[in-house]
Formats: structure tokens, sequence, C-alpha cells
């Protein structure tokens, strides 16, 4: 068993001793924690008032409490500045964020970079929650969430600087179709960054791809790395990276849930979370799993639009 399943299940065992009632025990130290000092976070504080629907379901209120206000994966801020760093987005420019969720990443570049990010979510309810968050952090006009569809995305011709998505484009089928509407939406020179899920297995019929695949929020229609990136290039990009970032992922994931667990012994939880915990834990389990048998792979793709129209 790989180093991160191997930590995360006694976390997982201490998470679910407390929500049985049972003192969790100790000695289930927290992975080091290697990431730079994180910037100060635009989000609001969890107990803040909100009034978005999504905010009373238990399942997104277990999320913020697992990952952080604003947030439904293992990244942050400071993830965000690193990872956002090779766009050098200033305040003149603008970018665009797909699959925004509740605009954590949408909120944290547009605060450390000054830039412009309209964040795009497929789920109307997401981000409808997501722009009362950017309302309630000042944040209405340089970091709006609206809801989009994914298979017509909609987005103005050479309008932004930059598109990026965090873990989100696995859910779309027609990728081609949205890669040209980004290269379309996208300035000369412009850039495209993302991170996503990737297929690196010959067979997903295995107990534990079919366990991710039925615990997954959304559809996965998965591609290889080859296939990105030739779909990429046959659109017109420019293809920098394509990197298995698997390892740092699962890192970042082991490291929220000791977090999580740690902080269980320090705060009173409302237990009507009960069953949204074990979903969330249960969905990162079977993540872990698929990641460190190598059926899938966690990737970075760093793309760009060429700097000048081809010649005729």
């Amino acid at each position: 068993m790989a180093l991160a399943l191997q930590q995360v299940t006694p976390i997982a065992r201490r998470v679910l001793a407390w929500w049985n009632g049972v003192d969790p025990p100790e000695g289930v130290p927290l992975p080091p924690d290697e990431s730079a000092a994180a910037p100060p976070s635009p989000e609001p504080a969890l107990d803040s008032p909100r009034k978005a629907k999504l905010f009373s379901d238990p399942r997104f209120i277990l999320k913020e409490r697992v990952w952080g206000a604003g947030f439904n994966g293992p990244v942050d801020a400071a993830w965000v500045a690193t990872f956002g760093a090779p766009l050098a987005l200033d305040s003149k420019m603008s970018a665009v964020n797909l699959g925004a969720g509740l605009g954590g990443v949408t909120r944290a570049m547009a605060s450390a970079t000054g830039a412009w990010v309209t964040g795009y979510e497929s789920n109307p309810e997401l981000a409808e929650a997501g722009m009362e968050l950017s309302t309630i952090t000042g944040l209405a006009k340089r970091a709006p969430i609206q809801a989009y569809d994914p298979a017509n995305p909609s987005l103005k011709r050479n309008s932004c600087n930059a598109i990026v998505s965090v873990d989100a484009l696995h859910t779309i089928p027609d990728k081609p179709a949205l890669y040209s509407a980004v290269f379309e939406a996208l300035r000369l020179g412009g850039h495209f960054l993302f991170t996503d899920y990737l297929s690196l297995g010959a067979r997903r019929d295995t107990p534990a791809f079919q366990e991710w695949l039925k615990l997954e929020p959304g559809p996965a229609h998965l591609t290889t790395p080859d296939e990105v990136k030739t779909a990429l290039q046959g659109t017109g990009f420019d293809v920098r990276i394509v990197e298995n970032i698997s390892n740092e992922m699962r890192h970042l994931a082991t490291l929220g849930w000791a977090k999580f667990a740690e902080a269980l012994r320090k705060k009173n939880f409302d237990r009507r979370l009960g069953a949204a915990l074990t979903d969330e834990l249960a969905l990162w389990l079977a993540r872990l799993r698929v990641m460190e048998a190598g059926e899938i792979g966690a990737f970075r793709v760093h793309a760009m639009k060429p700097s000048s129209k081809p010649a005729r």
C-alpha cells in the first residue's frame, strides 16, 4: 500500500471513531505541511451569515469544514498562488475559471494577482452560493461566479488572458469542443492551465475503479494524457506541460484529512453532518486507491495559444 493511503487509513479510523462516540486514539501525527506560508484568504468565516439554499446542505457544510471555506477539495489560497504563478496575471488582465464550484480558486487567484477573474460553474445552486461569497468578500466585480453550460460555454472571443480549471474537466464528455471554445476565448499568447483526473490504466472494470466511479458526484469522462495532448495540439495550442502531480495531490488530501481529524479533538462538530462525513471520506479513500493503483492520475496541463496568427 502506498504512503498516502497508509497515512490516511488511520486518519479515517480516527474520524469514524469520533463519529461513533469513541474517544479517538492519540498517536496519529499530521503529515508534514511542506506548503509555503499561506497568503491571507479572502474567504469569509464559516459561521458568517449566508443566505443561499446550498449553505444549509450538509454535504457542502461538511466539505467546507474539511477543506476550508469556499473550497471543495484539498487546495487553498497558497496552492492557488503557486499554481497560477506561470500566468503572470496582473490588475490589467482578465481570466476565467471553469468549474468554479463555490469560487475559492476564483477569489484566491483574483486576490493574489489583482486580475479580474470570472468563475463559471455548471451547477446553478453552486454558482449562486459562490456569487454570494464573492459579494460578502467584496469581490463581486473582480471575482464573480456565474452559471454556464459546459456543452455550450458561450465564452466571448479573444476576451481573456488565461483560462484555468481545477479538477473539473473530466466531467465534460466533448473535450475537443471545450478546447476549441477555450482557444477562441483566449487572446493571442493566452494560457490554458488546468489540473484534472486522467486515465492511466488499460482496464476500467476493476473493483476499485468501479467503486470510485460510483462514489464520484458526477460522471467521469476520462481521457489519457496522450489524448489530451493530441486534442489540444489539434485545436492549435502549444502544449508546454503535461505533468503527473498525483503524489502532490495525495499529500494534500492526506494533510487535509489529518488536520480535520485533529480538529475533532478540539472543536464541537454538528453530528447531523455524519452521513455527509462518511460519504466524503469514502469518496477520497476511493480516489486515493485508484490513484495509487495507477488506474488514474492527477495531472497538471499547461498550454498556450500562439502569440501570433499562423501565416496563411
